[in-house]
Order: structure tokens, then C-alpha cells, then sequence
């Protein structure tokens, strides 16, 4: 999904960069979500999206995803998702007002961002079976689980409703809290739609998982 992979111009990643990065992943918890650490690993798990895609799309090594397999960083992935979709259910709802009124779009729109980026970097990773093997079965059954909430949020009618197109003039029209309401639906239907190739990939392997 190009929207995923959008942002300011970044200098391809190296593998020596990549395995930099991916090796200092870790499993951050909800009340890390908006920390300084939290950003910077938003920051790289966006990079090693966007080079994990350009990987693919230009049929070249994928050591992006390769690195996340070797270095046992797939799972950091599934966590980060679990944590970041918690996040949005309990935590973001008693922080709406203050945030549409307080803080600046371009750093409350990360958070609900983040979701669809790690799963759109499991998108690309889990295609490759040994990827998805990679898993342990907690993991494998809290994904199958993400997904499945997904999958249901995106064939209710409320979903439909929040994003169809809006013209330019109607988004500059909205007020803060409406905006933000839009934005979440956006990133929330992103993720959903990752979720669509993910329940796939999973299902594809179901045979040679410990499911």
C-alpha cells in the first residue's frame, strides 16, 4: 500500500544499517507509546518498511525481512501491533480532546499511523513461509486474532461511512476533534486492509503451523 510507505525522502538503507537497526528492536509496552524511545522505533520500523518494500518491488535481496527472521525480530513486530492497537482501544479515547485541541496533528497522527506501518512490514515479511514459521504459537494465535478483529471493523457499516473520499475543502473544514476522528478511521482501515494478506499468509501455512 504506497500511502504506508510515504513520507519525507530517506537514503536507502544498507544491510549493515538494517542489521543495526533491527537488532536494537525491542518490546515496548503501552506506556511507552509517544516516548522518545517510542518514536525512534516508529522512525526505523518505518525505514525498514519502506526498504523491505523497495526490496521486493525491485525482485533484489530482502534482507530486510531476512535480518527480522535471523535476529528473531518478527515477534518484536506482532507485539509492537498488539501493543499500539491496545493502546488505541483504552488508552486513546480519554486523550482525544486534549490532543485534537493541544498537541499538533503531525504528532498525534503517529500513534494511530503506527499500526498500519508494522502491519504493512508483516504484509511483505510474512509472503515467505519460513517467516511466518517464525513465530512461536502465542504469537501466531494473537495475530490470527488481530486479524480476525480487523477483518470484522472493516465489514461494518461505520467503517465504510468514515472513509469514504473527503474533497480537500470538506478536510479543511473539519474541526480538530472530527479531523481526528477521520484520521483514525483512515489508519485503522489501512490496517485492516494489511490484515486481508496477513489472515492469507497464515492461512496458507496452516498446515505446518503449531495451531
Amino acid at each position: 500500500m504506497e500511502q504506508l510507505m510515504a513520507g519525507p525522502d530517506q537514503a536507502p538503507l544498507s544491510v549493515i544499517e538494517a542489521e543495526h537497526i533491527i537488532q536494537q528492536l525491542q518490546q515496548l509496552t503501552i506506556q511507552d507509546v509517544g516516548s522518545s524511545t517510542w518514536h525512534k522505533q516508529h522512525e526505523w520500523i518505518m525505514r525498514l518498511n519502506i526498504q523491505a518494500h523497495e526490496n521486493t518491488a525491485t525482485h533484489s535481496d530482502e534482507f530486510v525481512m531476512e535480518l527480522l527472521v535471523s535476529l528473531d525480530k518478527i515477534k518484536v513486530l506482532v507485539h509492537d501491533l498488539l501493543v499500539i492497537e491496545a493502546w488505541k482501544e483504552h488508552v486513546l479515547p480519554h486523550l482525544k480532546r486534549h490532543l485534537a485541541h493541544k498537541v499538533s496533528s503531525t504528532i498525534w497522527y503517529l500513534p494511530m499511523y503506527h499500526e498500519s506501518v508494522v502491519a504493512n512490514l508483516l504484509e511483505v515479511c510474512l509472503y515467505h513461509q519460513h517467516a511466518v514459521e517464525a513465530l512461536p504459537e502465542e504469537l501466531l494465535l494473537e495475530l490470527a486474532d488481530w486479524c480476525y478483529r480487523k477483518l470484522a471493523a472493516l465489514n461494518a457499516p461505520d467503517t465504510r461511512k468514515h472513509t469514504e473520499c473527503k474533497d480537500p475543502k470538506a478536510l479543511a473544514d473539519m474541526e480538530a476533534e472530527q479531523e481526528l476522528e477521520h484520521r483514525l478511521a483512515e489508519t485503522d482501515f489501512c490496517a485492516a486492509m494489511c490484515s486481508l494478506t496477513i489472515t492469507r499468509y497464515l492461512s496458507d501455512n496452516i498446515m505446518r503451523l503449531p495451531m
